[in-house]
């Protein structure tokens, strides 16, 4: 199964999940796939305790299994909740899987938090695309996103800011952000600053998305807004 293929299939699951009554709110590489076309091997969606056992149910259905162990080094998700993974992976060479964050978004890098209701106060229909196919599924917004990932200030995370920049609007990034410990995103922000100056973010967005380069204005604007938020 090639990566379109595996993408193919997590957006017909993604569209029959919005076709049903459960509610949901994307977010992850598809939810940011919106700004700059991505590849993911799975889907991360926020649901409410009340819609656990159905959406366990509708994964069940259509193959996927739950997994005993969700082992990630730290430095490999933003997630500051327990994961539920679920994987399908009769008939695939290679599984494609589905990640539920129960009730709310969280970053173990700040100890932030976005609960569902917030979560699902500012998202919105979002095309979302994979392979060929795409569909219209409740995304967080963009701006949420972004907040969201400079928390982390992983590199991945930075050059999907810096994917977003023309799209978002960066007053309403700042009204996400400033939650958590103060104290520890003061230093998310300032290493990625730092991370950015040194020309490291260039590299990363060529690498992730195929481009030649990454736009110096846009790189300028993103500096200027990690600048605001130190002062």
């Amino acid at each position: 199964m090639s990566q379109e293929d595996r993408s193919e299939a997590l957006i017909e699951v993604l569209d029959e999940l919005e076709q049903s009554d459960i509610g949901f709110v994307l977010v992850g590489g598809y939810a940011i796939s919106q700004f700059e076309p991505r590849f993911s091997t799975d889907l991360d969606l926020v649901i409410t305790p009340d819609n656990y056992d159905e959406v366990v149910a509708f994964l069940e259905s259509r193959g996927f299994e739950r997994q005993a162990d969700f082992e990630v080094p730290p430095e490999e998700t933003i997630y500051n909740r327990e994961i539920e993974l679920f994987e399908r992976t009769e008939g695939l060479p290679h599984p494609v899987g589905v990640d539920i964050l129960v009730n709310g978004l969280g970053c173990r890098q700040t100890e932030a938090e976005w609960s569902f209701d917030y979560l699902r106060k500012h998202s919105s229909p979002t095309t979302i695309s994979g392979g060929t196919r795409s569909t219209t599924a409740r995304a967080a917004d963009g701006e949420v996103l972004v907040a969201a990932k400079l928390h982390s200030g992983r590199k991945t995370d930075l050059a999907d800011v810096l994917a977003a920049i023309p799209s978002i609007d960066l007053d309403m990034v700042e009204s996400h952000l400033h939650r958590g410990d103060a104290d520890a995103l003061q230093e998310q922000l300032s290493d990625a600053q730092t991370f950015i100056d040194d020309g490291g973010l260039d590299h990363r967005f060529k690498s992730m998305f195929g481009q030649s380069a990454a736009s110096a204005e846009d790189i300028e604007t993103f500096l200027e807004f990690l600048k605001q938020q130190q002062q």
